[in-house]
């Protein structure tokens, strides 16, 4: 049931004209995407329909309904512009641009700063604040960059946090979190047997009799993602008891990884990539965690959806923002970065719980995900925002359990 201040909000939201720009959409997007569309009638999307120029191995998403392309251009290095861009974006009062936050385009620090001297209200979607060590010239152009916007919105706390400790207003920076097709990920969720997935994982190994425990590694096999380090840690608890990899992905690392487990005689499955929802969802219900060495993104939120604890480093430096939804002892582990001993340790604790001990993590993970990570509640941040509703002025980094929905200790 809608409230008085969501009424109004809402009335809010259909005077207004609102634009979203972003260098293309990316697949993973479709969700959050189609829950702007329907909360605003009057949205118009405006994106390149072709990632190659960035190098991206992603394939982009067209939206439905008042969807634009314009083309990208490299301008040097890294920097990039959209052209075409002016004559699509809302001029004026009234007006709403939201643009992807991205430093390298061009188009964004010009016409982020033009709509602004025009009266058009302009927003800033971005990962904003990740590293509370950066040089004085990377501070200081970071500040400018995100005083363009009349708001920031940023997918952490710390990045908030961040942002607030370099002189930026509480009010003026927004936690939208991230998110993925939840919607389709719990109804598969909810419609799959753990018993049976699991069942399907450990017959890729030869555990014989022995309660074997299967980690799933799923990302591009790059030399960021560190996964070389998995097949060492695991080398060392395969002395204690029956324990497997299943890594789902491909990438330039792919031929040493397999080495390297032979050399080690570590059990590894690899899989090659997979883009299908309803076979990921298998290896993700059926593991016993999700193993991420390097940094953690939206493989995080995509293990937790269905339940799946999550392993990760603890230098939040070099994290993805994601990374606050692994609560130590809870929806997963932490480690010492580039330890394989301290990754062993936080495996062998992750994997070792007890039957009821597992049971309450699954509901943490889903909790956690049902309570911020999913499409609904990104876009109602978005819409509070934009509808100069308060954030929150508590300043802190970590989601505590209170704060799950539904879930009790």
């Amino acid at each position: 049931m809608k409230g008085k201040s969501d009424d109004t909000m809402d009335q809010k939201i259909e005077k207004i004209r609102i634009c979203l720009i972003y260098h293309f959409f990316p697949h993973y997007r479709a969700a959050v995407i189609e829950e702007l569309a329907k909360a605003w009638d009057n949205v118009r999307f405006v994106a390149s329909d072709d990632a190659e120029p960035l190098g991206y191995g992603i394939r982009p998403l067209i939206p439905d309904g008042d969807f634009n392309a314009v083309a990208i251009r490299r301008v040097f290095g890294a920097k990039y512009c959209l052209k075409g861009l002016g004559r699509l974006i809302p001029w004026g009062r009234g007006g709403h641009a939201i643009f992807l936050g991205d430093m390298n385009c061009v188009s964004t620090w010009v016409y982020g700063f033009l709509l602004r001297v025009t009266g058009t209200k302009v927003y800033f979607w971005a990962h904003g604040w990740l590293r509370e060590n950066e040089s004085f010239t990377k501070k200081q152009l970071r500040r400018m960059y995100f005083k363009i916007p009349h708001r920031v919105f940023v997918y952490g706390r710390r990045a908030r946090r961040i942002a607030v400790e370099n002189g930026f207003e509480p009010g003026r920076v927004h936690v939208i979190y991230n998110s993925l097709q939840y919607s389709l990920q719990r109804q598969l969720r909810e419609n799959a047997s753990r018993l049976e997935c699991r069942t399907e994982l450990r017959q890729l190994f030869e555990f014989g009799d022995r309660d074997g425990k299967v980690l799933l590694c799923s990302a591009r096999m790059t030399p960021v993602k560190k996964f070389d380090q998995v097949i060492h840690a695991v080398s060392k608890l395969s002395q204690d008891f029956a324990i497997g990899v299943v890594f789902v992905g491909d990438g330039p690392e792919k031929s040493q990884l397999e080495l390297l487990s032979k050399e080690l005689g570590v059990p590894c499955r690899f899989l090659g990539a997979c883009y299908s929802e309803p076979e990921l969802s298998r290896y993700f219900i059926g593991c016993d965690a999700v193993i991420s060495p390097g940094n953690v993104g939206l493989t995080a939120m995509h293990a937790m959806a269905y339940g799946t604890p999550v392993v990760s480093h603890s230098d939040r430096d070099t994290q993805m923002p994601e990374a606050e939804v692994v609560i130590p002892g809870v929806t997963g582990e932490l480690f010492e970065k580039d330890s394989v001993s301290s990754l062993a340790d936080a495996i062998r604790r992750v994997v070792s719980r007890s039957e009821e001990e597992v049971n309450f993590q699954a509901r943490a993970c889903i909790s956690i995900i049902e309570t911020f990570y999913n499409a609904s509640h990104q876009v109602k941040k978005i819409m509070e925002a934009i509808s100069n509703v308060d954030e929150d002025e508590s300043i802190r980094d970590d989601i505590s359990i209170d704060e799950l929905n539904g879930l009790k200790a």
